[in-house]
């Protein structure tokens, strides 16, 4: 059995769904964040980095960071959330899975915590203005990828882990609703996600829905 170290609100929400949707044994493990449970030395303990998730395998191994979590679970239960290594379809869904987290994923720090981004606090605000500014340019980027693709999903009619990122990014964005308007393919890919009946409970049990 797997045990996910888990939190509502945290990227937790991408390997819960792949654990549920793999049809794979875990159990879950509340670390409240907002305690600060997880800078406590019970956690770090699991994950020294004091982030969440993290998940112990059945062997005892744990591993960190959610989209490492996704892809080893993939291949190691050959699911078809991922495409399988040497396949065609691979390199332009690591480009996509690495973009949502390494890019999307960390600009969306700034526009929820800008008082750590301005060395004054009165520039608060404007750190904000410019990091949802930045923030709505890299959507515009999901966009233009999502035009060019035949969809509903980001590598067309397969959902893959690239997908469920999406779903939790939107659902972490500051002004979600005017995201979804505004950018039709992307909410056409939201809606394809979150109309899948286990990803949708899982959002709500995270608190990320409705948005709509």
């Amino acid at each position: 059995m797997y045990t996910l170290y888990w939190c509502r609100g945290t990227a937790a929400l991408a390997p819960h769904c792949v654990l549920e949707l793999g049809n794979l044994s875990y159990e879950t493990v509340t670390v409240e964040v907002r305690k600060g449970e997880h800078r406590q030395p019970a956690y770090l303990a699991i994950n020294p980095k004091g982030f969440v998730p993290a998940l112990r395998t059945p062997e005892g191994q744990v591993m960190t960071e959610a989209a490492a979590i996704c892809l080893y679970l993939c291949e190691r239960h050959a699911l078809p959330l991922a495409p399988p290594p040497g396949t065609e379809a691979r390199g332009p869904f690591l480009s996509l899975l690495v973009f949502l987290t390494n890019t999307l994923q960390t600009a969306c720090k700034p526009c929820d915590f800008p008082e750590r981004f301005a060395l004054d606090a009165a520039d608060a605000p404007r750190v904000r203005r410019w990091a949802l500014d930045r923030l709505d340019e890299q959507w515009r980027l999901v966009e233009e990828h999502l035009f060019a693709a035949t969809g509903p999903f980001l590598q067309g009619a397969q959902m893959t882990v690239a997908d469920l990122y999406l779903a939790m990014l939107i659902a972490w964005h500051p002004r979600a609703r005017d995201l979804l308007t505004g950018m039709p393919r992307v909410a056409r890919c939201f809606d394809a996600v979150t109309a899948e009946s286990t990803v949708a409970r899982l959002m709500r049990a995270s608190g990320n829905l409705p948005l709509r």
